[in-house]
């Protein structure tokens, strides 16, 4: 046993008294009292564990040894105890570097290494060099060079606005906007430069301008975009869709004869043929009846495909939704509950898929209801609705007209869903047609934004499309819609406008001088798209020929320097004497394409897919 001599002087301040210089011992370790010199006394509760000791087994047991010092013997091992222990993240010991040196360490100019209290390296003395090309520890980049405007700055520091790689030297890039590629040291967009069309080092002949990536004149016809061969009743195509999927733009159509038929194709880009897809089943009960509403889209990497049916007696209204299983080469349904809509005869449909791959579904249809818009979204195991607006289940709005329109808009990383809608409002004879952006908040739907100031009466057959996109400078979120400018609602004069969001004045308001895109024609049919940095614009416009007149694709964009709508692309039919419908663009691979229906005289509707 420890025995703690202590020596006791008692000196009493008494007279005639001294100090009393007897030595007595007092046996202290055992005593269960920590005294000092003391680690611990006993078994007991101590602040003290394996870890606070800095030993590496956390979940070891600390005692107390007979003689009151610790007993580490469960610990496990420590910094400082020789041994180098991997498993804890130590580097060295004191004394043992384990060969390692400044140099083994991408210290190219090497230095002095040492081991510090925590068994890591000691870099302190170690030499760097900036601009050796050499990324050494400390180091954001190296280059090989001293320059300030190449992305790796003379610190060695990656500037702003730029990235750069792990190689050593290091290979720095622009970080360029949406819709832009890093040319170099600048940010060029390959879809609409004449210096850069189509890639870096590819400029267009002077006066050529750059159109979807490729040099050419406007006025000139637009190129098949590959071949179908024998697959396609392209005779009797009334409808289609298209969709930007891995691999290539799929393509989904629907073909009038004896009876309905549904086909799928997906384009090779790179070979540039079209390959038919295994297509989804269409069964049709008696009474049934196939809607005009058509769509596709690209959940992930797997197609999706929509379409409706009406069956009158009893009323049941279904919106049809597939998507495609690769591994078994068939078409499954969402769920075993069918999305059913309110509304017969769905005139439009659209299918997209968010940023976090979950499917919505926009719909619009006129019998049994008033004319209403409908929405759902698939959260990867049930339909979801938002409260609806109007009272019925998942309604955005009756008493609409035309097409209505969904986007998606990422502001702040925040991803938000944005509709369009054109509906009557007020009561007759003063109903008008108004167009709102909506927008679905957590306490309900906002109020909107009226595109429309100052709306006309209620014209009807008004359509809409919304353009969004993250990373845009330049009018991030768009919407184009139509109007009919005539009193009786039976005559179809429609103008065309667009307006695109502001963020300073929170309003839609015009890119240019006035909104109106259509200012020596009638138009319908819109679709409008981000392309490059640019804003695109697909429409009809109406063409006179003597007392007749048709419809006819023309396709025009707005520059981010631009002061009007410039035209990219007319006389994309085969013949004059012809109707279009439904125009669609879409970029994918790095080039643009163009789907409509052309209607001519002689052949019946054909579906044509073009590119500059």
């Amino acid at each position: 046993m420890t025995h703690f001599r202590t020596l006791v002087a008692a000196c009493l301040l008494v007279l005639g008294s001294g100090c009393d210089q007897d030595t007595k011992v007092v046996d202290s370790c055992g005593d269960g009292i920590v005294d000092p010199g003391e680690d611990c006394d006993g078994p007991g509760v101590y602040l003290q564990t394996c870890g606070t000791l800095g030993y590496y087994d956390l979940d070891g047991t600390l005692a107390c040894a007979a003689n009151c010092t610790w007993d580490t013997s469960d610990c496990g091992g420590h910094c400082g105890d020789g041994l180098i222990e991997d498993t804890a993240g130590e580097e060295c010991e004191a004394g043992d570097l384990r060969g390692a040196s400044c140099v083994s360490l991408n210290y190219t100019n090497g230095g002095v290494l040492s081991c510090d209290s925590f068994c890591h390296f000691d870099t302190s003395a170690c030499l760097t060099i900036c601009g050796n090309g050499n990324v050494e520890p400390g180091e954001g980049c190296d280059d090989g060079n001293l320059d300030d405007d190449d992305g790796c700055h003379a610190v060695c520091m990656v500037q702003d606005g730029w990235q750069c790689d792990d190689a050593s030297p290091s290979v720095c890039t622009r970080i360029c906007g949406a819709g832009q590629t890093a040319c170099g040291p600048d940010c060029r967009d390959l879809f609409n430069d004449p210096q850069h069309c189509g890639g870096c080092e590819a400029p267009c002949d002077d006066g050529i301008p750059c159109v979807g990536g490729v040099c050419r004149t406007v006025d000139g016809a637009w190129a098949d975009a590959g071949s179908f061969g024998l697959d396609t009743p392209w005779t009797a195509a009334t409808r289609h869709a298209l969709a930007g999927c891995p691999g290539g733009p799929f393509l989904y159509v629907q073909a009038d004869g004896d009876l309905p038929t549904h086909a799928t194709f997906q384009l090779g880009v790179t070979t540039g043929q079209w390959s038919p897809v295994p297509a989804p089943p269409l069964v049709l009960a008696e009474g049934d009846q196939l809607d005009p509403g058509l769509a596709a889209a690209c959940l992930v990497d797997r197609k999706v495909v929509g379409y409706s049916v009406t069956n009158f007696e009893p009323a049941a209204m279904e919106l049809v939704l597939r998507r495609y299983d690769t591994a078994s080469m068939t078409w499954l349904s969402f769920g075993d509950a069918p999305l059913t809509t309110e509304c017969g005869t769905t005139t439009f449909l659209d299918l997209q898929a968010d940023p976090l791959g979950q499917l919505h579904v926009l719909s619009a249809g006129g019998w049994l209801c008033p004319d209403a818009v409908d929405y759902a979204w698939w959260d990867g195991a049930a339909w979801q609705a938002y409260p609806s607006i109007t009272g019925d289940p998942r309604q955005l709005a009756h008493n609409a007209t035309g097409r209505p329109a969904m986007a998606w808009w990422n502001q702040a990383s925040d991803h938000r869903r944005i509709f369009a809608v054109s509906r009557s409002a007020g009561e007759l004879p003063d109903r008008v047609s108004e167009h709102r952006v909506l927008e679905p908040w957590s306490s309900g739907w906002s109020d909107g934004h009226l595109l429309d100031e100052n709306p006309l009466h209620d014209g009807g057959g008004e359509d809409l499309s919304l353009a969004s996109s993250d990373g845009y400078a330049f009018h991030s979120l768009c919407a184009a819609w139509t109007e009919n400018v005539s009193v009786d609602p039976m005559v179809q004069e429609h103008d065309l406008y667009v307006k695109c969001y502001d963020g300073l004045t929170g309003y839609f308001i015009p890119i240019g001088d006035q909104a109106l895109v259509s200012l020596d024609h009638r138009a319908k049919s819109p679709h409008l798209i981000h392309v490059g940095s640019a804003l695109w614009l697909a429409y009809l416009a109406r063409e006179l020929d003597g007392p007749d007149a048709y419809w006819h694709v023309r396709v025009v964009r707005w520059q981010p320097e631009g002061d009007a709508w410039e035209l990219v692309g007319t006389g994309l039919e085969d013949e004059f004497t012809s109707d279009s419908e439904n125009p669609h663009l879409l970029v994918q691979e790095g080039r643009v394409f163009l789907s409509f229906v052309e209607v001519t005289q002689d052949a019946g509707p054909r579906v044509h897919i073009k590119k500059p």
